[in-house]
């Protein structure tokens, strides 16, 4: 393994596995845990690598050396594990529910019936359940975990932090852990082949991506947070079921080839034509629509979407004292595919269909005011002045005919006093940006009550497992 993690890192797990992903156990029903998970609803720390994700699935192939129980049991007994997963995960005994002292949280927050039932969980599941952890590998630069039956990634993951290359497609993986975030040094990043429902919008912090293949999965959205991906030029979403791309994929300009095709999209944002290296675009087996009708109908907007308009549109500082609802509403401001203007709830929405590489594409224009109707008159627009709907310059404020002489003594302590009594009073526009939260690196944790299940449970890190072995494993 190469230099970057300590040693006592480097016994953290990184993944968990299936031993023999054709063996689930299907065994006999849980505690019905009707009672206490509807007392308590959801749980903390949900993670991937759930308990129905390592112990039942009514429609995965049946085990060979347990008996198949009747159908209406498996599925009664899959209804008490959907439960339970709000509450329960295998990282949480890794590195969340363990202690509060390292700022998770304890046990104490479940109840003796789902205690024994997760028990009964990993008992039955030990002899199938691996963990591959940081010292099993031969190389932290480039890490290969391609069809080795991932049922999930650990948050440790984001430990390393000199990673380049990470594969991990031909898996069973369900959720990729916000903590891929602190990967800044990812170039490559391979998940296709997996049942990811999402991508973490923390994957904005991978500044450094130039390929992101995350094909035949089950997304259903694009995070926003991917158009900070500036130096992007591979971009592979087909087979999901993502129905709307976000407009922020305009922001890549080194964008050279995305591929979403097989997927529901009717038309993809404008602001991918202003792509100017982007030369292929996947689209095939997507119901994309022939023709755009004109919106004849709309709703102004309100008052209080005119104001904000104004607020944005020119940067204007904000009180600290501004109510929180104010803060979300502002910082929830979207920008008009023409000009660039802000716009919240009233959206007018235009349509044209552009040739590409033989292929009818239909653009999707979201304007904050009906800027043009037809081709012509867009076409017209774009050798007018910007409207007045455009961002503009931040005013700066005219100086007071009785000011003080610069650089006299009145005058500093003017300035100072208008400095402390802005700074402390309002607040700039800008502040208001909401960031994907980036969780803290997770703790070593080797003692207390996940060590003492996970011993008793026999889910132990085999020293003698080797990388190279895992591949001979995995067939």
């Amino acid at each position: 393994m190469g230099s970057g993690l300590s040693k006592s890192q480097a016994e953290l797990p990184l993944a968990y596995a299936l031993r023999d992903r054709h063996r689930l156990s299907l065994q006999s029903p849980l505690p019905d845990l009707t009672r206490s998970a509807e007392s308590h609803g959801p749980r903390h720390g949900q993670s991937n690598l759930t308990a129905s994700s390592t112990s039942l699935d009514a429609t995965t192939t049946t085990t060979t050396d347990h008996p198949v129980r009747p159908t209406t049991q498996r599925t009664a007994t899959n209804v008490q594990l959907q439960r339970l997963t709000q509450s329960y995960s295998l990282n949480d005994l890794d590195t969340r529910a363990v202690t509060n002292s390292t700022g998770g949280w304890d046990f104490d927050d479940y109840t003796e019936d789902e205690l024994d039932c997760i028990e009964q969980i990993l008992e039955r599941n030990a002899g199938n359940v691996k963990i591959i952890s940081f010292a099993q590998l031969t190389n932290i630069a480039t890490i290969g975990l391609c069809n080795q039956a991932l049922l999930a990634i650990s948050p440790n993951i984001g430990l390393l932090s000199t990673t380049t290359t990470l594969h991990l497609c031909c898996n069973s993986l369900t959720e990729i852990p916000p903590e891929i975030g602190h990967l800044k040094n990812l170039t490559n990043l391979h998940v296709s082949s997996n049942k990811l429902t999402s991508l973490p919008d923390t994957i904005g912090y991978l500044t450094k991506l130039v390929e992101l293949l995350a094909a035949d999965n089950q997304l259903t959205s694009v995070p926003a947070s991917i158009g900070s991906l500036r130096k992007l030029t591979t971009l592979d979403l087909k087979k999901n079921q993502i129905s709307v791309l976000p407009p922020e994929l305009g922001q890549i300009k080194s964008l050279i080839t995305l591929d979403v095709s097989k997927n529901p999209i009717a038309h993809i944002p404008a602001e991918l034509n202003r792509l100017k290296f982007l030369r292929k675009i996947g689209l095939e087996d997507c119901p994309l629509v022939t023709e755009f009708a004109v919106q004849e109908t709309f709703s102004p907007p309100s008052l209080k979407e005119l104001a904000a308009r104004v607020i944005v549109r020119q940067q204007l500082p904000i009180l600290e004292i501004t109510h929180s609802e104010l803060k979300g509403y502002l910082a929830s401001a979207k920008q008009c595919t023409f000009c660039a203007g802000p716009y919240f709830d009233a959206v007018y929405v235009r349509g044209r269909i552009v040739d590409r590489s033989e292929v009818a594409v239909p653009l999707e224009y979201r304007l904050c005011t009906p800027h043009w109707n037809t081709d012509e008159e867009r076409l017209t627009a774009l050798f007018c002045p910007l409207p007045d709907t455009a961002p503009s310059p931040i005013p700066s404020l005219p100086s007071s005919p009785l000011s003080s002489p610069p650089g006299s003594p009145l005058a500093r302590r003017q300035k100072s006093s208008m400095t402390r009594s802005a700074s402390s009073a309002t607040l700039p526009l800008s502040s208001l940006a909401k960031n994907p939260s980036l969780p803290s690196l997770p703790a070593a944790v080797t003692k207390g009550l996940k060590a003492s299940l996970l011993r008793r449970n026999g889910l132990r890190t085999s020293r003698s497992l080797s990388f190279i072995s895992l591949s001979a494993a995995g067939h």
